[in-house]
């Protein structure tokens, strides 16, 4: 596969990723659902305008460079089951499963093409990184389903709502101003 086209589907994968966390905390809000089971810091201030919001404006708010939340939990167990001996051919079955396996394979994927990229796309240390890079998907899969994902914004969550409300002059400036929260933020 063409090196570009490679990095383009990562970039797809990146975007449907956040859009699909942002879809997730969208539906919890609306159902008033225990958010704190995936999300720690999300608070109550502008769940209505995220509640309220279509698809189309919900999407302002995903990036494909950049994702939105990052892990809220330590990585060292993450760091630890990566160098530790997995026991083959074992899955598991439950919810979250399956959105948790999908955010480890892309950072996995990710990280295998290159190490940096994925620190600042995910926010996580280049000690996960790397160990993610080189994790096959068995052992990804069992790590998703071993130890319990949870998830912060990255930018602050006043940003939301002028992201939501803001005309079409003012979008540009307000998603840099997200990437650039959310690149510096530790």
């Amino acid at each position: 596969m063409n090196g570009n086209l490679a990095w383009t589907q990562n970039y797809k994968n990146v975007l449907e990723l956040d859009l699909s966390l942002w879809k997730i905390l969208q539906s919890d809000l609306a159902n008033q659902s225990e958010i704190e089971t995936v999300f720690s810091n999300i608070s109550k201030c502008s769940n209505r305008k995220l509640i309220q919001c279509d698809l189309h404006k919900l999407q302002r708010l995903a990036s494909g460079t950049i994702c939105s939340f990052q892990l809220d939990c330590s990585e060292r167990p993450f760091i630890e089951h990566l160098n530790s001996n997995m026991e083959l051919c074992t899955l598991k079955k439950d919810e979250q499963y399956d959105f948790s396996s999908a955010y480890w394979l892309l950072v996995g994927r990710l990280a295998a093409l290159d190490i940096e990229f994925t620190m600042v796309t995910f926010g996580i240390s280049k000690e996960l990184a790397e160990g993610m890079s080189c994790a096959s998907d068995n052992y990804v899969r069992q790590l998703s389903s071993s130890i319990k994902s949870t998830f912060k914004l990255r930018f602050p969550q006043e940003l939301i709502s002028r992201i939501l409300t803001c005309n079409k002059s003012e979008i540009t400036n307000l998603i840099l101003l997200k990437n650039q929260a959310s690149i510096i933020q530790e």
